[in-house]
């Protein structure tokens, strides 16, 4: 697995709750991508919307995001290898000095999918997860 170039948010919505709760450090599914940016080995971290509204999980793309024709979602991507997140709520990412100046928080999550944000941003979510050393030392190096 290459390493990655960029982080990005990717929505989950009620109907996706139940498989999202379910995965496991196994799982591998096919997710909405919103653009065709999203390069294998990239970061996907994935956010409940509504009546959640908090980070669920960190995933890894496994292939170049692809046009679906035949799915509601135009750009998808493949993402598997979830790690579960500590829930951490659109206010807390409001709130947080680095993440709040994000566009995407900024704009409540709107059109999140796909877009990328900064490293330092990244770094940020893995620090209040306190996954930061689990994530580079274990997550990452099994590909």
């Amino acid at each position: 697995m290459p390493k990655p170039s960029k982080a990005c948010f990717l929505g989950a919505n009620k109907g996706d709750f139940e498989f999202l709760d379910n995965a496991t450090d196994e799982s591998v599914n096919c997710w909405g991508a919103g653009n065709l940016s999203l390069k294998k080995g990239d970061i996907a971290l994935l956010y409940c919307l509504a009546p959640r509204s908090n980070l669920h999980s960190i995933w890894r793309v496994l292939d170049d995001s692809f046009i679906n024709p035949f799915s509601f979602y135009y750009y998808a991507v493949r993402v598997g290898f979830p790690v579960k997140s500590s829930t951490i709520t659109l206010n807390e990412l409001k709130k947080d000095s680095v993440l709040g100046t994000t566009s995407v928080v900024k704009s409540n999550m709107q059109g999140m999918n796909g877009k990328p944000f900064s490293s330092k941003a990244y770094q940020k979510i893995l620090k209040m997860n306190g996954m930061l050393k689990f994530i580079l030392l274990n997550h990452f190096l099994r590909f």
